[in-house]
């Protein structure tokens, strides 16, 4: 798992595609955001949709979008399977 440290990351789509090289099949990995950057929730959803997009680009099956929200910003995590 990576928390809030995927936008530091100088290409997310290939860390992503590192992480599944790596994984076991059948493994899991959850990436998890709080965009502080954000001033909306309609800009913490854009920030989800693009990592959901991510994952599904590099071949994580079953991707799925969990959100709690949170102060000051919701907290989003993508999650999928190798």
């Amino acid at each position: 798992f990576a928390v809030n440290s995927i936008q530091f990351w100088s290409n997310p789509v290939e860390g992503l595609q590192e992480v599944r090289r790596v994984l076991k099949p059948g493994g899991r990995v959850v990436i998890t955001i709080q965009p502080m950057w954000a001033k909306t929730e309609e800009e913490v959803q854009s920030v989800a949709e693009k990592l959901i997009l991510q994952l599904k680009q590099v071949g994580f099956k079953q991707v799925r979008l969990e959100t709690r929200q949170s102060k000051p910003m919701a907290t989003v995590s993508g999650i999928g399977i190798k």
